[in-house]
């Protein structure tokens, strides 16, 4: 199949605003066909005329009585990435050949080698994917933000969330959830089960076919996995204790095994901890890891603990604050959801319910923070099977008050509300 035939199929599949959302989520524009730009275009100014619409075949065919509307669609979701990615490969070489034709322009007309070297070095840098630094003309684009809006109203139609839901309750109907570029903080002290509920977080995420890298400076790979099968197989109808995963009793192994078998058909969650990095796991470790496999989330479980850049890394209060900016710049820069987890200060063990100025190791961690949940034990409640959690630092939107949430951790049954 050529890439006519490509850009052709991919025009005529857009037969919903949902497929025109998706096309676009992948960073698609008008720009990025070679033969069908025009078509396109227009079909993304008709969905802005007519909001939650794409026009049908017919329309299609007054509009441009050229094309062959009776071309079979894709299988959407079973074929729509090799589509994307065909388109967006086609655009990447066209763009790479362009800067490559004007740095020999540059090199053998105007013989200025060293202004050819840099021309060509930074234009590849620039548009390699991942590493684009986010700007936007506000005026030029100003339409694509009416693009934004129609895609939030459509999903708010559809009684969805606008971003990656909590899967808790309290948070998710207050309509909180995670969107791509924001630094997610999470505040507890130890032993309150800040990594854990970094864990569920990630485990609501990767339910919803996003793809997942968690970075653990403290915890082992088996830690994190026979956790994240107690939490994940609760969310897919089965209960295995983390407690008889680990010691190797009570456990159904013929269910065990069909759940992992289940599983084993994804590939979209990555654990990476300092046992397999065989060092301490650093910021540059983190940005290749998110270059490398392209997630819509990660998880940074325990930030105080992650290597800097700078020559102050035995300073935690400055190490802290510059991995804090740098995990904010990763999530801007590559237009992923950052989680992070940090301590809270000795002062919160004293408090009912401590606050965001409680933050251990760095003042800027609640500066740089888009939204942070404060997890801890209910000092009015005995039983280890409950949590308080509530909302702060909310950059846009309200804080919430405190929560008394269920906290089996044992059976991975988190979240609801007491």
């Amino acid at each position: 199949m050529n890439l006519q035939e490509i850009e052709l199929k991919l025009i005529l599949s857009l037969d919903s605003f949902q497929k025109l959302i998706d096309i676009k989520d992948a960073g698609i524009t008008s720009k990025s066909f070679t033969h069908y730009s025009k078509e396109f275009g227009w079909i993304e100014r008709y969905s802005r005329k007519y909001p939650g619409r794409v026009p049908d075949y017919d329309v299609m065919h007054q509009k441009f009585p050229e094309l062959d509307v009776e071309q079979e669609q894709i299988d959407w979701d079973q074929s729509k990435e090799w589509f994307f990615g065909q388109v967006k490969k086609a655009e990447l070489t066209r763009s790479m050949t362009r800067v490559l034709e004007e740095s020999i322009r540059i090199l053998v007309s105007e013989e200025k080698p060293v202004e050819s070297l840099d021309y060509t070095v930074q234009s590849l840098i620039a548009m390699r994917p991942g590493n684009r630094v986010a700007q936007s003309k506000t005026d030029k684009d100003a339409i694509k933000r009416l693009d934004d809006y129609l895609k939030k109203l459509e999903l708010r139609r559809q009684g969805k969330s606008l971003g990656i839901p909590s899967g808790i309750p309290f948070l998710d109907q207050n309509n909180v959830s995670w969107l791509p570029g924001q630094l997610i903080g999470i505040l507890g002290s130890t032993k309150d089960g800040k990594s854990l509920l970094a864990e569920y977080l990630a485990c609501v995420a990767y339910q919803q076919k996003n793809k997942v890298i968690f970075f653990s400076p403290e915890l082992s790979i088996p830690e994190v996995e026979y956790r994240w099968d107690s939490i994940m197989s609760k969310m897919y109808g089965y209960d295995f204790s983390n407690i008889g995963l680990n010691s190797g009793e009570n456990i159904d192994v013929e269910k065990y095994r069909e759940w992992l078998e289940k599983i084993s058909e994804r590939e979209d969650w990555i654990t990476v901890t300092s046992d397999i990095a065989k060092k301490q796991l650093s910021l540059d470790t983190i940005e290749t890891y998110v270059d490398k496999y392209n997630p819509s989330l990660i998880v940074v479980d325990g930030i105080y603990l992650i290597k800097g850049r700078g020559k102050n890394n035995a300073d935690s209060w400055e190490r802290v604050g510059e991995i804090a900016e740098g995990l904010k710049s990763l999530a801007v820069s590559r237009n992923i959801v950052v989680i992070a987890s940090n301590q809270l200060n000795r002062e919160a063990r004293m408090k009912d319910n401590p606050d965001i100025e409680n933050t251990g190791f760095s003042y800027m961690f609640p500066q740089l923070v888009d939204k942070c949940i404060i997890i801890n034990r209910p000092r009015d409640i005995q039983s280890d099977k409950v949590r308080s959690i509530k909302l702060s630092a909310v950059r846009s939107g309200v804080d919430l008050p405190p929560v008394n949430i269920i906290w089996d951790v044992d059976t991975g049954n988190i979240g609801r509300s007491i």
